[in-house]
């Protein structure tokens, strides 16, 4: 294989990638996509470009669900913040 390229195989397809400095980043993320892909057909048939849209609207959907779980996350992470911080705010005040 040539340097700075990977082959993957995405529904039988194989396709040959630039890999930049991380092939194994890019071999992760096409097995992640052809699994899905997978899921779509159930291990059988052939991707067609209706399986392929399916796969990547159950992928969509997974983004979306990660995103609002961790926007969910950094709003209790800054209320937690806001509150420690206004707990040490009291604590300077009565000690000064």
């Amino acid at each position: 294989m040539e340097q700075g390229y990977v082959t993957i195989n995405l529904g039988g397809q194989e396709l040959k990638l630039r890999a930049g400095d991380n092939p194994d980043k890019i071999k992760a993320l096409g097995e992640y996509v052809d699994s899905k892909l997978q899921e779509v057909t159930g291990g059988q048939g052939s991707v067609t470009l209706r399986v392929a849209l399916l796969a990547a609207l159950n992928i969509a959907e997974e983004l979306q669900r990660e995103r609002e779980m961790h926007d969910e996350l950094i709003s209790r992470l800054q209320a937690k913040a806001k509150a420690l911080r206004d707990r040490l705010s009291g604590l300077e005040e009565s000690d000064g």
